[in-house]
């Protein structure tokens, strides 16, 4: 009985993920797009179209966040770097060609700073290196 949604907005981008029932989108321009069970809409500032994917997804997964459990699959490492100075209220400073990595990750808001960061540039393990001073997070490429 009811709908089940969630809305993701992070400045530039914004998606509503539909995981039960139906819920109707649109943009600026009135382009509306109808979401139901398993469709997840974007939408990116500056663009005139919602784009709607239709995927199958874990809705634990995607609802994981309300209890602090942060899951990233193929993500952009600028999203994950700007969640995690979100959490930790740090600073990130990191070369902008990491922008078009993408990687897999999984923190909480109980995991301590120092292992967020660690994971995330484990993957690149001898491409990247980081050191955190004060409130500042800073990535360097070697």
């Amino acid at each position: 009985l009811g709908t089940r949604f969630n809305v993701f907005d992070r400045g530039q981008s914004l998606s509503v993920r539909c995981f039960e029932g139906k819920v109707q989108v649109a943009n600026e321009n009135s382009q509306a797009q109808q979401l139901t069970s398993g469709l997840q809409a974007q939408y990116m500032s500056g663009k005139a179209t919602i784009v709607v994917d239709s995927f199958s997804f874990d809705p634990n997964t995607y609802q994981d966040w309300q209890d602090g459990v942060f899951t990233y699959e193929n993500a952009s490492f600028k999203s994950v770097l700007e969640e995690v100075g979100r959490q930790y209220n740090m600073e990130l400073v990191y070369p902008k060609s990491l922008n078009s990595k993408s990687l897999n990750t999984t923190f909480t808001r109980s995991t301590p700073l120092d292992s967020v960061i660690y994971n995330i540039t484990f993957p690149y393990e001898g491409e990247l290196s980081y050191k955190i001073k004060g409130k500042q997070i800073i990535i360097e490429s070697r």
